[in-house]
């Protein structure tokens, strides 16, 4: 069986709904993407650069999952193709994120996905969001250095940089 539903429970370590829309924030700038977790050639993990401005010990940014094509399937059997969290928030001192956002596109476009977190919550250990975290809050980095520009196209430039290369091995 494909990684159906992969993409609902690879990309989510935490809790579920909120009903209410989180506060406004600001994900910041996107001039390229920078790949910060791997699984496999399944998918990888961007965040935008240069992101959000860090205010105290809160740093914002833009973080998208980006599936191979082939992989993975949603509970309707569809193709997705990426998930985007749109402004996420990530508490550097207490290792909490507040996911805001999050829309599931299928390969057609279409989005079988959207929802909001609004609370803060744990940051799960070795998740793409602590990898997320571990990026922004020290710059800290166990995939090698790997940019996508921004543009229409960068998705489709990430999946040959996921097809390229190995999930490196976790750093701890």
């Amino acid at each position: 069986m494909k990684n159906t539903v992969l993409a609902i429970a690879a990309a989510l370590a935490l809790g579920g709904c909120a009903t209410q829309p989180s506060p406004a924030v600001d994900p910041g700038a996107t001039q390229a993407w920078r790949k910060v977790s791997q699984s496999e050639k399944v998918y990888a993990v961007y965040i935008n650069e240069p992101g959000g401005a860090k205010a105290g010990d809160v740093v914002s940014l833009r973080m998208v999952y980006v599936f191979m094509p082939g992989e993975v399937f949603n509970e309707d059997e569809k193709e997705v193709a990426f998930q985007d969290y749109h402004a996420v928030s990530i508490n550097c001192a207490t290792s909490q994120v507040r996911l805001g956002r999050r829309t599931g596109h299928q390969k057609d476009g279409k989005v079988f996905l959207d929802e909001e977190r609004k609370a803060f919550e744990d940051i799960s250990e070795t998740s793409p969001i602590e990898d997320a975290a571990n990026a922004r809050c020290r710059n800290a980095y166990w995939v090698d250095n790997d940019r996508v520009p921004d543009g229409p196209n960068w998705m489709d430039e990430a999946r040959r940089h996921v097809m390229a290369g190995r999930a490196p091995e976790r750093k701890e």
